[in-house]
């Protein structure tokens, strides 16, 4: 069941009995947030952070702001031209390649991350379709009724973790330790179910085969 940033508080001082005068929400809030925080950097392949977008180039400029393609847009893993991958290259080398006053337009079939932006090598010499896979920023509002931006299942883990700290608050190492236990034990149950997990095996004419690409997200060619 989902639950709120108002239903989790609730979680935690139900635990102990306790009102908001004795445990604060302000307390709370950076008890359950660390907790967030802790799920979500779990693994950098949540596969429910996963985003793919696009944009479209402008001739004769090379830098497009990832802000530009999606403000949640926290990595870029992939970058795909109209047919065929671009290939990742550092900063530094593509420009002893191409220097800025020398650098001729084409069509690019490279690029690179620098300052928020995607750099295309070399810069375009006319408007391609570029597609963009990474991983989105997950963010969790403060007012009381958000629901944290992780799948449920993740919810009172967050509460858990919310508990354990505030058990050690209140002077109760062993209720903060069983809690803590409890916490990566179910973060670690969760990250075999949603990062681990194989890809479901292909019946074909009652025989059992493995299919040979996990689920993925499909680009636009692809559907």
């Amino acid at each position: 069941m989902a639950l709120t940033r108002q239903e989790l508080r609730n979680f935690v001082r139900e635990y102990f009995d306790l009102d908001i005068t004795e445990l604060p929400d302000s307390l709370v809030d950076i008890f359950l947030n660390d907790g967030f925080r802790r799920a979500k950097r779990a693994t950098p392949r949540w596969p429910f952070y996963e985003f793919a977008g696009s944009f479209t180039t402008t001739p004769e400029v090379g830098a497009y702001q990832i802000s530009g393609v999606d403000l949640t847009l926290l990595s870029v893993d992939r970058v795909v031209g109209e047919n065929f991958d671009l290939r990742w290259v550092d900063p530094s080398t593509a420009e002893s390649a191409w220097l800025p006053e020398e650098e001729t337009s084409a069509k690019p079939f490279l690029f690179s991350i620098w300052g928020g932006a995607i750099r295309l090598w070399p810069k375009p010499n006319a408007a391609y379709d570029i597609y963009v896979r990474g991983y989105k920023q997950a963010k969790w509002a403060s007012d009381a009724g958000a629901i944290p931006d992780i799948p449920e299942e993740f919810h009172e883990l967050i509460g858990a973790w919310g508990i354990s700290r505030a058990a050690a608050q209140q002077d109760d190492p062993t209720g903060s330790e069983l809690h803590r236990q409890a916490f990566y034990e179910g973060l670690t149950e969760l990250k075999r179910q949603y990062v681990n997990a194989g890809p479901a095996p292909v019946v074909m004419n009652s025989h059992r085969t493995t299919s040979e690409l996990p689920g993925r997200v499909r680009w636009p060619w692809e559907r």
